[in-house]
């Protein structure tokens, strides 16, 4: 029998969502850069706190043709946590 194993936690999966869609400038922006005639899809990705796969490559495109700083890694590590930091 074998088991699934989850690579990351709901919160990390979110956390990783939401760090790539705020690299963009938040929802509004990044659905402005992909053309979309209205911001719905953008932000059931961010309510969700995923990005689909399929679109992961086509993100990571538009931020190197935008000038968006948002290396490889953003897409498979959860950003560096900043709570408790003063």
């Amino acid at each position: 029998m074998s088991k699934t194993v989850a690579f990351f936690t709901d919160n990390e999966r979110a956390a990783i969502a939401r760090g790539i869609i705020t690299a963009f400038g938040g929802v509004a922006s990044l659905s402005n850069m992909l053309q979309h005639r209205s911001k719905t899809t953008v932000q059931s990705w961010w309510d969700r706190g995923n990005i689909p796969t399929a679109r992961q490559q086509d993100l990571f495109l538009l931020a190197r043709s935008a000038g968006v700083d948002l290396p490889a890694e953003a897409f498979f590590h959860p950003p560096a946590s900043t709570e408790g930091d003063e």
